[in-house]
Order: C-alpha cells, then structure tokens, then sequence
C-alpha cells in the first residue's frame, strides 16, 4: 500500500504479549546504532540500498516529515507529536517469497527482492514503529510506502544480522531472516511459529494450508450456486407469480360483491321499512275551480242542393240485315 495510490494503513495498537525488558534493550540498540552512524545506520542485512534511498531516510523533509504530515496531531489534537528527537534506524533491504516457492516447486531461487526497504523509527529514545520506503516507478523518486506504530516491530526489525535476508510473507503479517536454508521468524504473525525452521519446512506449511483451502474454496462453489437459484426464484415470485394471485384475489373479491349486491338492496329495504316513518307533510289547501268557457254558438249547416236530374238517351234505331249476294 502506497501513499501515492491509497491513504496509509492506521496504525495498530502495540501488543503487550512480550515483556518491557526487550523494549528497553531493543530501543537501546536502535538508539546506539543512529548514534553511532550519525544519522540512518546502514545496511546491516543482505541487499543494496540505493544511495537515494539513504538520503531520504537522512532528510529533514524527507521520511519523517512525510511521517508527520500523515500520522502527526492533526486540528482536532489527535496523532503522533513528532519533535527533534524522532530518528530513523537500520536500513534494511525486504526480500520476499519466489512464486514458485509459494506453489510448492522446488527451487534454488525461495525468495527474490521487492521495492521496499525497511526503517524503524524511534521518538524520544523509544520504538514507534516501522516505515517502509519504496522507489515510486512514475517519478523514480522515494517515497514512503507504509507505516506500522506498532513498537514491537520496530524492536524486532531494528537490527536484523549482517549475514541475514529480511523476508517479509505479506499474507500472514509474518517478518523472517534467511540464513542459509534456516527461517527465523522475528515477527510470527499468523503463523504460529515461535522457532526457527527451515524453507522445507515452511514450504511445506504453505502447501498443507493451501491444500485446506482448496476444498472450502470449492464447496463454496455449490454454495454460490444455490444462493443464485433461490434469489432467481424469488425475483420470478415476485415479479410474476404475485401479481397473478394478487389479479385472481382481486377477481375473487370483486364477484362476491357482485353476489351480495341483491341481498344487500333486501337489507337495506327491510331496514328502511323498519325505520320510524316521518310524520306526513300537511296537505296544501285545494286550488279555486276554474270558470268553464261559455261554449261557441253553432254555426247553420248549409244545404247541399240537388243534383240535376240525368237525361234519358234516345233508342237507336236498330239496321235491317244486309241481303245476300247471288253467285256470279
């Protein structure tokens, strides 16, 4: 985790599972070996620090101006109070575990180097925590990467042997040294590991916890599966099949009030008869008859006059027969 990418990890309350005596001692170390250097102590473990990386570790408005722009009191009084007297430690190089470590290969590379270098920060002569520098790629300049307040690792990293790799196993918050073919675990993290081992041996490890994943990883696949059915069928309830049961009940509802409709006019008769009748309203008095028109006088009917008698015809008078030709 980057400043430049995403804010810095907040830092974690100091465990109080080991005792005050290795703070003092541990803190007392980390302060001989800036005093002693003048400044940031050098690379005691295997692996180069960039002289740039020093300088960053050295300067005023470097490393510990950007743990102070970050992690100091802010306006509403909460944060770290850095002052004069906060310094850097032991400039380490981090190495982590090779891919094909981690996939259980054998290999004669275990671990390779990282973009990371490790330095424990002291304020008024004790352990704060651990800043972790980076090369930022785009501007090619250092910057800080992460910042753990948490003492204990401060103390365990403040003075990693000459001859050692520093390694850090991310997954499991765990730091080691490499010697050889032997893993110390300075800070065990979730491991569980209080003595040293071997890379075999914690090749191992990672392979058996691996192997436990594996099958939760896929049983969670059924699982998944399932989980996808049952909301499916819920969507399809709820988009379908309610609104038909909810359209067949309003059917439903609708013919019985349409059946009760009669039953209801009877009630409602029976009750209107039932009910006390009003008294009757007063007759109006009677209207004046009204005065009959005299009738209109007859007119005379005039009378038709005959029609005239027809005259008779006269007989014709009748013709005699023709006579009959004589032959020729």
């Amino acid at each position: 985790m980057h400043p430049t990418s995403q804010p810095p990890r907040s830092a974690p309350e100091p465990p109080t599972s080991r005792g005050p005596w290795r703070r003092v001692i541990a803190g007392s170390l980390l302060a001989l070996g800036i005093a002693i250097a003048g400044g940031p102590a050098a690379a005691a473990s295997q692996g180069s620090v960039p002289a740039d990386v020093v300088a960053y570790a050295e300067d005023p408005d470097g490393l510990l101006a950007r743990l102070d722009d970050l992690f100091g009191v802010d306006a509403g009084g909460d944060g770290i109070e850095f002052d004069e007297t906060a310094a850097v430690g032991q400039l380490n190089r981090v190495f982590v575990f090779t891919p094909a470590f981690l996939a259980g290969e054998p290999t004669e590379t275990p671990v390779e180097r990282a973009n990371e270098w490790t330095a424990p920060i002291e304020l008024r002569e004790e352990p704060l925590g651990l800043a972790t520098i980076w090369i930022n790629q785009s501007t090619v300049d250092p910057e800080l990467a992460d910042f753990v307040g948490d003492p204990e690792v401060a103390i365990a990293l403040a003075d990693v042997p000459a001859d050692a790799y520093l390694v850090r196993d991310s997954p499991h918050d765990a730091w080691f040294t490499l010697v050889g073919e032997d893993l110390t675990p300075l800070v065990p993290g979730s491991t569980g590991l209080d003595d040293p081992t071997t890379l075999a041996a914690y090749q191992g490890r990672l392979a058996d916890e691996q192997a436990a994943v594996e099958p939760a990883q896929r049983s969670q696949v059924p699982a998944l599966a399932v989980t996808v059915i049952v909301v499916s069928a819920l969507i399809v309830v709820a988009v379908i099949v309610l609104p038909l049961v909810r359209a067949r009940a309003h059917g439903r509802r609708a013919r019985a009030s349409g059946e009760s409709e009669p039953e209801a006019e009877v009630e409602t008769e029976t009750e209107t008869e039932t009910e006390t009748e009003p008294e009757p309203e007063p007759e109006p008095d009677p209207e004046p008859e009204a005065t009959p028109l005299p009738e209109p006088t007859p007119e005379p009917e005039l009378e038709t006059p005959p029609a005239p008698a027809k005259k008779p015809r006269k007989p014709s008078a009748s013709r005699p027969p023709k006579a009959p030709q004589p032959p020729s």
